[in-house]
């Protein structure tokens, strides 16, 4: 007995040895992880639907983001772990980068393959009795998670209405429970409250999440993700830009683009573009115009970057009715990411071509 369990030990270890050596194809698992994070960043959902593990089903658009976040594509082989099966699992548990998530791969005739993708949580919490103020702020937050936007938002929302004690006993003394939970919820949620909240009329709960988050951010800066510092700098921003505060939240903006400690991060890209769209605005076009071709220039590769420059640019000359030249990048931009063109584009180049028909027509 002892004698089998030592050979089907050395049998493991052997398969893990050779499935190891493998993961140093860069042609195979390389290329596959550059496919996987290009395919997140622009939205491709039909790629990871099918790929699912069956108890993350409607989850694939949080998966894209954490992938996005979770810098795969320069640390994956520290990340790879060989399963007795023969796969070759990537463990992403990084709750500083708001990353959990698993993908297990095959590889066959020298071509690696995603078996599965899985989500796997943090639930904070998860045993707060639901007649604790707190189970709803979290229940709102698992909600989102699972891509139930309306539901998440009613649940936030209800809070107050559902367990009014909890603001009963803090609110005279000016505290608001929902500050104490910061460092335990996912950041990327709160950001979101903070980007629909306005939508709602919901401007000082923004306003206020924004300190709470800032004060969080403080006192764990090095805790917290350089995506998620920058991501919270672009939502104050936002908040100045909807007010229609546009020189405050251009220099905002400008800082984040321009600050090296968030080059590469999705954050600075969004920074880029709105400062941009500030100066599209205010009718600034050559500053607009520099703006979007030096980030196209300096994000060529990367298709997060060409997708938000592109849709600007050709905004930019069709408000200056140039549709020839809007058309152009359009179509280039149609060319280069289809599923996006479809989402964000397609309805400017209807409104392109029936200004072009109209100025034939005349």
């Amino acid at each position: 007995m002892k004698m089998k369990q030592m050979l089907i030990s050395l049998v493991i270890g052997v398969v893990a040895t050779v499935a190891l050596a493998q993961t140093n194809d860069h042609f195979g698992m390389s290329g596959l992880v550059k496919d996987i994070t290009d395919r997140a960043v622009v939205g491709d959902v039909n790629y990871f639907v099918p790929k699912m593990d069956p108890h993350c089903v409607g989850l694939a658009t949080n998966l894209m983001r954490m992938i996005q976040r979770s810098g795969m594509a320069s640390d994956f082989r520290e990340r790879c772990s060989v399963q007795t099966n023969g796969t070759v699992r990537m463990n992403y548990h990084i709750p500083e980068r708001g990353a959990h998530f698993k993908i297990d791969m095959v590889r066959s005739n020298s071509i690696w393959t995603v078996r599965m993708f899985e989500l796997c949580w943090p639930m904070p919490d998860v045993a707060v009795p639901r007649d604790q103020w707190r189970y709803v702020i979290y229940d709102a937050q698992r909600r989102w998670h699972i891509g139930n936007l309306d539901e998440a938002w009613r649940r936030w929302s209800d809070r107050k209405r559902d367990l009014p004690h909890a603001w009963d006993w803090l609110e005279p003394f000016g505290q608001d429970p929902v500050q104490s939970l910061i460092p335990n919820m996912d950041p990327e949620f709160i950001l979101w409250i903070i980007e629909v909240s306005p939508e709602r009329e919901e401007w000082d709960l923004a306003d206020n999440l924004c300190i709470y988050m800032k004060k969080w951010v403080a006192s764990n800066a090095a805790a917290v993700a350089t995506e998620t510092r920058a991501g919270l700098m672009v939502a104050e921003a936002q908040l100045l830009f909807l007010r229609r505060d546009y020189p405050k939240a251009r220099r905002q903006f400008e800082f984040i683009a321009t600050n090296s400690d968030f080059e590469g991060c999705s954050a600075a890209i969004d920074a880029a573009v709105c400062m941009a769209d500030i100066d599209r605005l205010t009718t600034n076009w050559p500053s607009a115009e520099k703006i979007c071709a030096d980030f196209r220039h300096k994000g060529e590769g990367n298709p997060y970057a060409l997708i938000k420059t592109g849709f600007l640019m050709a905004l930019i000359k069709y408000d200056q009715k140039d549709y020839e030249g809007a058309r152009e990048i359009l179509e280039d931009f149609k060319r280069r990411s289809p599923r996006a063109f479809q989402e964000t584009g397609e309805r400017l180049l209807d409104k392109v071509n029936f200004m072009l028909k109209r100025e034939i027509s005349n």
